[in-house]
């Protein structure tokens, strides 16, 4: 099986009150869906579910990706937002891994407000950033939608 995409959100520190674990999502060429829960600090799944075939949301997202082959061939494998707390994100796009720090989208009044903060270099390296972090939201918000449209996960990928 090869892997279509994969997401997972995983805390940079076992925050208090919580027990530091993540969940991942994986979608492999067959259809099937795996769900994947990890313990804080552990490389094997705890738990591991897998649900389908679906092969409808294999072909959504593999059109989708498709849209988008230039630009995640472009990005780096690091996303570097300078927020290292928190927690980062994982993605795969078939063979291609990519790791963000606190994703969220830039809205363009932050988009300002960066611009004014900031000038020269650090600003093309902090635009550049945020570009790229806008198109891997907006990726990943897409294809999270098709996989909710045709299957449950009990609300994770929201």
């Amino acid at each position: 099986m090869r892997v279509v995409f994969r997401y997972e959100d995983k805390p940079t520190n076992n925050y208090l009150g919580t027990d530091g674990s993540s969940d991942a999502v994986v979608l492999f060429d067959t259809g099937i869906i795996r769900y994947e829960h990890y313990l804080f600090r552990c490389d094997m799944p705890s738990i591991t579910k897998d649900i389908g075939p679906f092969p409808e949301v294999v072909a959504q997202v593999e059109k989708l990706l498709s849209l988008y082959a230039s630009e995640i061939e472009g990005f780096p494998t690091f996303i570097d937002n300078s927020c290292d707390d928190g927690s980062w994100q994982y993605f795969r796009f078939y063979d291609k891994e990519i790791v963000v720090d606190n994703m969220r989208h830039y809205s363009k009044e932050a988009m300002r407000t960066i611009r004014l903060l900031h000038e020269g270099e650090q600003l093309d390296k902090i635009m550049l950033s945020v570009r790229q972090t806008n198109t891997v939201v907006e990726i990943y918000q897409k294809i999270a939608a098709i996989i909710r449209e045709n299957c449950d996960l009990g609300g994770y990928l929201q």
